[in-house]
């Protein structure tokens, strides 16, 4: 059988291909219509739909599989007061930049979306908790590291990002995830900003606790020691260098805030 343009294949169901004879310039075009469809168009990262759509995909992989697909979501803090000190085209060279950087710091085959306004979302494939904290950790630690700039003008920014995975107890669909991520994101911009908020469950307590890590502050030196991260029983421990002090468990005895994610590698997915 000889397939001729715009023969159809019906593969059973409702999935049916159809073949097409294409030139260089209709390759171009049905590019770019794909690029429209499925990336935001200031930062050219994807949108909410591509993220939705991948989710979807994701879930039943990681099922299948038994692997855990993580979600990492996180927000400029105080972005209202770039755009209005230095103007919204700073304010859409600031996220423009942000995302350069956060695609140069993730994997290839993470999936980095617009949310809406200064908010993100990270898909990560076969990622655990541990190490999507520590990703979490390295983009607020890079953000906060980097010199924005607009027309010469040094712009500092700073983000809160909220951590969740597949393998907790309490999520269920990828609605879940996106809920949780959400709420853990909010938490950490309840804490001032410039955060990490995350909860897990405990396996070995058998216990739910939630730790929220401002890990620096302003002004605040740029990293602490695995050592100075622990939290104890007793509540709030000051920070070393005389940051925000860190939230401590509510509860659990064995929970603990002590991973090393300036120093922890990423673990590469498999394939990878």
């Amino acid at each position: 059988m000889v397939l001729s343009d715009g023969d159809r294949i019906n593969m059973g169901g409702s999935v049916i291909l159809r073949f097409a004879l294409e030139g260089e310039l209709e390759q171009q075009l049905r590019a770019k219509l794909y690029d429209l469809a499925t990336k935001d168009a200031l930062t050219s990262a994807y949108n909410r739909r591509f993220l939705d759509e991948r989710m979807n995909s994701e879930w039943p992989w990681a099922v299948r599989h038994e692997q855990s697909c993580a979600l990492l979501m996180f927000d400029i803090d105080h972005f209202k007061v770039v755009n209005d000190t230095w103007g919204h085209l700073a304010g859409d060279q600031v996220l423009k930049e942000l995302v350069e950087l956060v695609i140069a710091t993730i994997r290839r085959e993470d999936c980095l979306a617009r949310i809406g306004g200064e908010e993100f979302a990270v898909l990560c494939r076969s990622t655990t908790y541990k190490d999507a904290s520590v990703l979490a950790e390295r983009l607020r630690r890079e953000v906060q590291a980097h010199l924005f700039s607009y027309n010469d003008i040094p712009i500092r920014i700073t983000v809160s990002i909220g951590v969740a995975t597949s393998a907790e107890s309490s999520v269920a669909s990828t609605d879940d995830l996106m809920a949780t991520a959400d709420q853990r994101l909010y938490a950490a911009k309840r804490a001032g900003g410039t955060a990490l908020s995350r909860e897990r469950n405990n396996a070995a307590a058998l216990a739910r606790f939630r730790v929220i890590a401002r890990v620096t502050g302003r002004g605040s030196s740029p990293g602490w020691s695995a050592r100075a991260a622990q939290t104890h029983h007793g509540g709030p421990m000051a920070a070393p260098d005389g940051g925000p002090p860190i939230v401590g468990p509510d509860n659990g005895p064995d929970a603990r805030c002590s991973h090393p994610w300036n120093t922890a590698p990423l673990r590469a997915a498999p394939g990878t």
